[in-house]
C-alpha cells in the first residue's frame, strides 16, 4: 500500500455527503461497528447491513469491501439479498 501511494498520482478527496462519496467509486470500504446483542448472544449487522444498502443504492458497480465484524455466511446473504457478487469481506493477515 505504501509502495502505491507513493508511486501513483491518486484522486482523493472528503466530502460527508454519503452519495457523492460513493457515486463513481470503484471500492467502497465498509468499516463500521458491530454490535452484539448480550441477550440473543448473536452480532447485530444492522450497521454493516444498513452502509452496503447505502453504497449499492448509489453505486452497484463498485467493490464493496466489508471491514467490520460479521457472522459466518453474511457475506453470500449481502450478494444474495442485493443480487452482486460484488460484496467481499477482508481479512488480516
Amino acid at each position: 500500500m505504501d509502495q502505491f501511494i507513493s508511486n501513483n498520482k491518486l484522486n482523493l478527496r472528503a466530502t460527508l455527503d454519503q452519495d457523492d462519496a460513493y457515486r463513481g467509486a470503484h471500492f467502497i470500504i465498509i468499516a463500521v461497528p458491530t454490535d452484539h446483542d448480550v441477550e440473543t448472544n448473536k452480532f447485530d449487522a444492522k450497521a454493516v447491513d444498513g452502509a452496503v444498502a447505502d453504497a449499492l443504492s448509489s453505486n452497484d458497480s463498485a467493490l464493496i469491501v466489508i471491514k467490520s465484524t460479521v457472522p459466518v455466511g453474511h457475506i453470500r446473504f449481502l450478494q444474495a439479498k442485493h443480487g452482486t457478487d460484488w460484496v467481499f469481506f477482508l481479512l488480516n493477515f
